[in-house]
């Protein structure tokens, strides 16, 4: 399976929340994220970025692990359960993506900060708060049960580049092929038209395929 990039979590952190007025100014989840970005930077990760407000979908900052491995981490609140986003945004063989995740999940389990963690596949999306705050801890199982390394597969959790380079050629060659094949008859000239726009179509379904990577369970 991928890493799971989604969780959810109670924190031991003060609500951050600003209200006026009966309208929210501030979302809450600043706190949470603040203590996350030290977690990462205890694991070995560098150039963490300052905290970008997302407005009601919390806050997100970038890092880097293993000098060129990128990743984002967004937390959202829904006081007192957090939900947590984490990936990875550079290209690679996901390798450093399950290690880091790996030493993360681990962390976040023995923080006493943090309660009753609950992972999600990109499929499954974030859990419910009311499902997190209803498990219970002691029939937990512990991160390296619940994902031993057998279970998570490096390759699977990373995308691949090549589905987009196939089909920026495809498209490409889709769109301007036809302009370049000049042809005095009318019957080839609508022919590479045809052939153009089956290439081009071709494309976008080789996009389509990039995008849909690591949405597997």
């Amino acid at each position: 399976m991928n890493v799971p990039p989604w969780a959810g979590f109670i924190a031991d952190v003060p609500d951050d929340q600003v209200e006026a007025g009966g309208d929210i100014t501030v979302y809450g989840g600043r706190n949470v994220a603040l203590v996350l970005g030290e977690i990462f930077a205890g694991l070995g990760c560098s150039r963490i970025s300052a905290l970008r407000s997302l407005g009601m979908q919390g806050w997100e900052f970038d890092f880097r692990y293993g000098g060129r491995h990128r990743f984002s981490c967004r937390v959202q609140s829904f006081y007192p359960v957090f939900w947590l986003l984490f990936v990875e945004e550079s290209f690679s063989s996901g390798e450093a993506h399950v290690e880091l995740w790996r030493k993360f999940g681990n962390t976040l389990e023995r923080d006493p900060r943090f309660h009753k963690i609950l992972w999600r596949s990109a499929k499954q999306g974030p859990p419910d708060p009311q499902k997190v705050e209803a498990i219970n801890d002691r029939r937990q199982l512990l991160f390296d049960e619940e994902f031993p390394p057998s279970r998570i597969d490096a390759k699977a959790s990373h995308p691949s580049i090549w589905p987009y380079v196939i089909a920026i050629w495809l498209m490409f060659s889709g769109a301007i092929g036809p302009f370049m094949l000049e042809h005095p008859d009318l019957f080839h000239r609508v022919g590479y038209a045809v052939i153009g726009l089956l290439l081009f179509l071709l494309g976008v379904l080789f996009f389509l395929i990039g995008i849909g990577q690591g949405r597997e369970t």
